[in-house]
């Protein structure tokens, strides 16, 4: 595996990383809280949700539970986006999931 400093991410984690930022973002959390709630770092976390290193499946389990979503949902979500519809993907707190992007609708 490549070192941190050279991951580049494959357009379904760009994705998935918009996504969380989007659905932390619907929850009110911070970037520091959710980490805190994973046990991570906030430059970790940070990072995570930047594209600049990969989330460890634990971390991607741990993260859904925080946000109230399935891993299959975030997954699922990712894969339905294109590249091109990935850099639409809003991500200021105005987000709205069922609104925005039916495709990554979040669990009643």
């Amino acid at each position: 595996m490549s070192s941190a400093s050279h991951y580049s991410p494959t357009p379904e984690e760009t994705a998935i990383c918009r996504l969380l930022r989007a659905y932390r973002e619907h929850e009110g959390l911070t970037a520091v809280a959710l980490a805190e709630a994973i046990g991570v770092t906030p430059a970790t976390y940070r990072r995570i949700e930047q594209g600049e290193r990969p989330a460890s499946l634990l971390q991607l389990q741990q993260i859904c539970r925080v946000l109230s979503i399935e891993l299959d949902d975030l997954a699922d979500g990712a894969k339905r986006l294109t590249p091109e519809r990935s850099s639409k993907i809003p991500s200021s707190k105005s987000f709205a999931c069922r609104e925005t992007a039916p495709c990554i609708q979040r669990p009643n």
